[in-house]
């Protein structure tokens, strides 16, 4: 059995219009994973949605979660981190499975306190995002150049 402490190196590749996660391991142990969208990620209109963060690999969310606003009309989304609100524009490719964040407000406001570390997760982890994936209609995830994934809620 493979042991999370096992795996040194974990990767995103993208194939035939999919994504796998692929980790390699101590004694030199390659893991593929699958990472597959049930529903077509285009088919899911992120405009107007308002999306709640309910973990970021093994960190779970839940004093005082993250939320995502997306902008009706442009393609830009307010990030509220626990501790400030940060404007972020995000673009999609053509096929719908890529997706990038530009930080517009350039991390203005200090953030302090015990949501600081709160904070920087997410501001990394959209930084570094890479693609994304629906699981249902209502729970998606974003992916990072690093293999890390956001996980979303769609709420109210």
């Amino acid at each position: 059995m493979l042991e999370r402490g096992d795996l040194r190196r974990t990767r995103l590749l993208r194939a035939a219009g999919r994504i796998f996660a692929v980790a390699v391991g101590a004694a030199g142990v390659i893991l593929i994973i699958l990472i597959r969208s049930p529903t077509p990620a285009l088919e899911v209109d992120l405009r107007g949605t308002s999306w709640q963060a309910v973990q970021l690999g093994d960190q779970r969310f839940e004093r005082q979660p993250p939320t995502l606003a997306f902008h009706s009309t442009s393609a830009s989304v307010v990030v509220d981190t626990g501790c400030r609100a940060l404007t972020f524009e995000y673009g999609l490719d053509t096929d719908g499975d890529a997706i990038s964040f530009r930080d517009v407000t350039r991390g203005e406001g200090a953030c302090v306190g015990d949501l600081a570390d709160q904070d920087g997760l997410v501001t990394t982890a959209l930084a570094n995002a890479d693609g994304w994936a629906v699981e249902t209609p209502t729970a998606i995830r974003i992916i990072g150049r690093d293999g890390s994934i956001l996980r979303l809620t769609r709420y109210p």
